[in-house]
Parts: structure tokens; C-alpha cells; sequence
């Protein structure tokens, strides 16, 4: 399946840019190569996949408080035979809000030419999902691409917007890249933010991007 993709600039001194990029839900087992047993790490080639997906890439995941993964977070688990559930129970990782943990699949010799990183971002509890933690969560995954000195993140929102709010995520996520990127002393090697959505949630993602709204007076509270 072809994807759909729009960019926009965040910052011009920064140079990181945020996409928006179409995927249908058939095809979300596409953000992770499975690798075969012994087979070495090798680049991903061709165009068969319905999205292509980077070495450079971190793949990010969301996960409500005390709740399994969502479609996406369980279709990227089934490609490494349930290591992010593993992972996950073998630590204090519950999904809190803000909560943050990150998986190395190529150190445990798990996905084949594309992302080698996956984060696992807590949501907090479900009844109390709203505009604020759209804020936290973006900058959990904004401090944890400097820690990481990742290139580009990879942003699935199936799992953390329907489709009625995905395009307000998205305004949510230009407002606090910008500010993030103004005020951050440092945000190591990102360059783009690529967010994923439904084919129905496009063309409202991407007017939001480019509306480049500030939502709120959030982004002079940084601890939000």
C-alpha cells in the first residue's frame, strides 16, 4: 500500500522536521521486520512494505496504566515473538503517566533492517486521557530522542489518539516540538518526527500541522 506523507519545518535553526504519514491497520506488523533465527542485521531493500521504515528510526509506543498494548503496540510485539511484553513484565514498568521505557532490539538480536529501538511511553489512566497528557507524553518522547541521540522518531498514534483527536495530537505535538526545540539546551542528532495515522486522519493531521497553532500557556509549565 502506498502511504500518503506531507512534511512541515518545526524549526529552521534546528532543522528537524514533523511528517504526517498514512498507514491502514492491516498493515501495522510492516513497522518491524521479523528477523529470522541467525540472521545477521542487514538494511532493509526495496519498496515491497507498505511503509518504509529506518535503522535511524525509534519506534515509539504508548500504554495505558495497567493495560495491555493497543493494535499497534501488538502488532509490533507479534514481529518480535512478544519481547516487548516480556521486557515489560520483567520490569516496574506499569504505564504511569510520563513512565518510559526503552527496548534495544538489536541487542537481543531482534528485528531485521529497520528500527533497533522501540519506546514504551506510560499514558497514565484512561479516564483521565486529555489534552495535557498529549503535552507530557510529546515531551517524554522529545527527552528521551536526546538521551537516545536518535535521528528520527517514528509515531504511531492508533494507540494513543482515535481518529477523532488525532488531529489535535497533532497540533499538540507542533506546539510543543517548537517550544521544546526553542528552549531545549540540547535535543542531540533529531532531525524528524514521523507521525503515523490512519488513512481517515490524514488530511485533518495534516492541517493541523500546518496550522502551527500555540494551544495553551502548557509550554511555560515544562513539568506538565
Amino acid at each position: 500500500m502506498q502511504t500518503n506523507s506531507v512534511s512541515t519545518q518545526s524549526d529552521p535553526k534546528s532543522g528537524v522536521g514533523v511528517t504526517v504519514e498514512a498507514l491502514d491497520p492491516n498493515s501495522y506488523t510492516d513497522l518491524i521486520k521479523r528477523r529470522k533465527p541467525g540472521q545477521k542485521y542487514r538494511p532493509a531493500q526495496g519498496s515491497e512494505r507498505a511503509i518504509q521504515v529506518s535503522y535511524k528510526d525509534l519506534i515509539v509506543l504508548a500504554r495505558f496504566h495497567n493495560e495491555k498494548f493497543g493494535k499497534v503496540g501488538q502488532a509490533v510485539d507479534s514481529q518480535v515473538e512478544g519481547f516487548l511484553q516480556q521486557t515489560i513484565d520483567s520490569s516496574d514498568f506499569t504505564g504511569k503517566q510520563g513512565e518510559t521505557l526503552v527496548v534495544d532490539l538489536e541487542a537481543h538480536g531482534l528485528g531485521s533492517g529497520n528500527a533497533r529501538k522501540v519506546l514504551i511511553v506510560g499514558l497514565g489512566n484512561r479516564p483521565d486521557y486529555e489534552q495535557l497528557v498529549f503535552c507530557g507524553f510529546v515531551s517524554s518522547v522529545l527527552n528521551e530522542c536526546a538521551a537516545l541521540n536518535v535521528e528520527q522518531v517514528l509515531l504511531p498514534l492508533d494507540d494513543v489518539a482515535s481518529a477523532a483527536t488525532a488531529a489535535r495530537f497533532a497540533s499538540v505535538l507542533q506546539c510543543r516540538t517548537d517550544h521544546h526545540l526553542a528552549t531545549a539546551v540540547e535535543h542531540g542528532r533529531l532531525k524528524k518526527i514521523r507521525i503515523v495515522v490512519s488513512p481517515e486522519s490524514f488530511a485533518a493531521a495534516e492541517a493541523a500541522l500546518r496550522s502551527k497553532q500555540q494551544l495553551c500557556r502548557v509550554c511555560s509549565e515544562p513539568e506538565l
